[in-house]
């Protein structure tokens, strides 16, 4: 039952942990976006080359969290790290909070394959008696789920999604569904997906040429209702107005996927109460694509927002399969936290004799909302973001 003075509660993000190619923390996210942004740009100048898979830099777990392990595959490693910022960022300290009331909304579209492999390489050679018990519990898509709900205290409400690429966008919603209901008062939502990167590159090689490059990445997002930010005093960067996560009912040419993906748009912002108007700028989820008819519907799906900004951290992210719909949320949050659309960039130099300069201008919002979408051939996604 919701709790009192809970049902349709406000629900705002107070916490931001993605990790990527770029690095750990929203900082290393918003300057490793300009600064990728500058190199793709004199790239396109010169020869282009085939993309290689993006990998998550080297880091050291023990800084992030106090718990030692003797083992972790590779994505709950980098899922772990993402739960230890995001919590950072939201200042939690353990005795504000009630574990009973901090839930858990986990994505993942790959699973913890790396283990899966392990596993099975050590049966194939000793036999099923001989493999490792440890290798087994660390193999199935849920055991980071259990991994995170452990080390952090969240004895709440937990869901575990494994889905295509969007069970991302199926956590956060999930999470905003059970703050609003009155079933927890903190959740922790995002994704996950990290392979290593020989199975990347096989994944590469069934990709568009002109697609993004595969990529680790992991994102989770602190969701809060109003009311325990407010007892513990604490901050968010905005609102989680709305998300809507809805299947394409096999419509899967452009046209079909275009409608299905209008509907979630149309349904997220009249739940947010917003229209076309207070849109300051619009995420885009699947601008590049496994599926080049998802990247094109979104596109036509848009056509309503063509003198709206639109970003999107994938071109510099590469494809992070479950963890991008929360990390392009991420970068929702954090343009709606500055009031500043990211600046665009111009490359500097000399090109047929004529010089060229480089310019970051940030853009003022004219909107103070954001648009977050995606698309694949199975299910749209779409989430509407306020500025507090």
């Amino acid at each position: 039952m919701p709790a009192a003075g809970q049902h349709n509660a406000r629900v705002l993000i107070s916490g931001l942990g993605p990790v990527s190619c770029l690095g750990f923390g929203l900082e290393h996210l918003t300057e490793g976006i300009l600064e990728q942004a500058v190199a793709q740009e004199i790239e396109r100048i010169g020869p282009r080359g085939r993309r290689e898979a993006a990998l998550i830099p080297d880091f050291d777990l023990q800084e992030l969290i106090e718990t030692s392990r003797p083992y972790l595959d590779p994505q709950s490693r980098s899922a772990l790290a993402a739960g230890a910022l995001a919590l950072e960022s939201a200042a939690v300290q353990h005795d504000e909070v009630n574990p009973l009331r901090c839930g858990l909304c986990y994505a993942t579209m790959l699973g913890n394959l790396d283990t899966q492999a392990l596993f099975q390489r050590m049966v194939d050679q000793k036999g099923m008696r001989l493999g490792s018990p440890v290798l087994f519990s660390h193999s199935y898509p849920n055991s980071t789920d259990s991994l995170l709900a452990i080390e952090f205290a969240l004895r709440g409400y937990n869901q575990n999604f494994c889905g295509d690429l969007l069970c991302g966008a199926q956590a956060l919603e999930s999470a905003l569904l059970a703050l609003r209901s009155g079933r927890a008062d903190l959740v922790l939502a995002g994704g996950a997906d990290v392979v290593r990167p020989e199975v990347l590159e096989r994944l590469h090689g069934g990709m568009a040429p002109s697609g993004p490059a595969p990529a680790q990445g992991a994102a989770l997002l602190v969701l809060e209702t109003q009311d325990s930010i407010e007892r513990r005093e604490g901050y968010a960067f905005c609102e989680l107005s709305s998300v809507v996560c809805q299947g394409t009912q096999g419509r899967r040419n452009v046209p079909g996927l275009a409608d299905a993906l209008r509907g979630a748009v149309g349904q997220a912002m009249g739940e947010a109460g917003v229209w076309e108007g207070y849109i300051g700028v619009v995420v885009l989820c699947s601008w590049v694509s496994l599926y080049a008819e998802a990247a094109e519907a979104e596109r036509k799906a848009l056509d309503g927002f063509s003198q709206v900004p639109m970003v999107t951290a994938k071109r510099y992210l590469g494809e992070t399969f479950a963890a991008g719909f929360p990390l392009e949320c991420t970068v929702a949050a954090d343009v709606l936290s500055d009031g500043f659309v990211p600046p665009k960039v111009a490359y500097q130099g000399k090109r047929r004799g004529v010089e060229f300069w480089l310019e970051r201008r940030p853009e003022a919002m004219l909107g103070n909302s954001a648009l977050v979408v995606g698309c694949t051939c199975d299910l749209v996604a779409a989430a509407v973001l306020r500025a507090l």
